[in-house]
């Protein structure tokens, strides 16, 4: 019928082959960051603190490394059982493992579709501003895909300390 030349064909073929790859490419980075049962609003114990236990899945088609990331927001995260009686409260933050070890680097090596659990140590100073808030915003990033991030916000009210709350 038609007389296709051989290096037409190869063409076809490899460009096929490349744009397959890309397809797979755009996959690579997808991870999820959950709070174990659904349990981002707490209360810290001022001697304890509190700890949020955290999954982060690897839903790429490649094995992954992710550095765990803090950050202390200034947004208002008060709800109507504790409101706030003033601007957050600054809190010390640890990233461990499951096994309650603080992670090297924050970093957690991830196969392709498993997950890990790590948890988020929540503490303050005795001598704390209480009946705050403080929101917490932790993100897992990609090794592999630096712009790639999954996220949860940790929400902790300092109750006030002095009335033993």
């Amino acid at each position: 019928m038609f007389n296709v030349p051989k290096y037409f064909k190869l063409r076809c073929i490899a460009l096929l082959f490349i744009g397959g790859s890309f397809c797979g490419y755009s996959q690579k980075c997808e991870s999820d960051l959950k709070v174990e049962k659904d349990r981002s609003y707490r209360s810290l114990d001022i001697n304890d603190g509190v700890i949020f236990n955290l999954s982060l899945t690897n839903k790429s088609i490649s094995n992954d490394t992710y550095t765990i990331v803090t950050e202390d927001l200034k947004i208002d995260c008060a709800n109507k059982h504790y409101p706030s009686k003033g601007s957050n409260t600054p809190v010390f933050i640890e990233v461990l493992s499951k096994n309650d070890k603080p992670l090297s680097g924050n970093k957690i090596s991830i196969r392709s579709g498993e997950s890990i659990q790590f948890k988020v140590k929540i503490s303050t100073a005795k001598n704390t501003v209480s009946d705050r808030w403080s929101c917490i915003d932790v993100k897992a990033i990609s090794d592999n895909c630096k712009t790639e991030t999954s996220n949860t916000i940790l929400k902790v009210y300092v109750p006030n300390l002095d009335s033993g709350e």
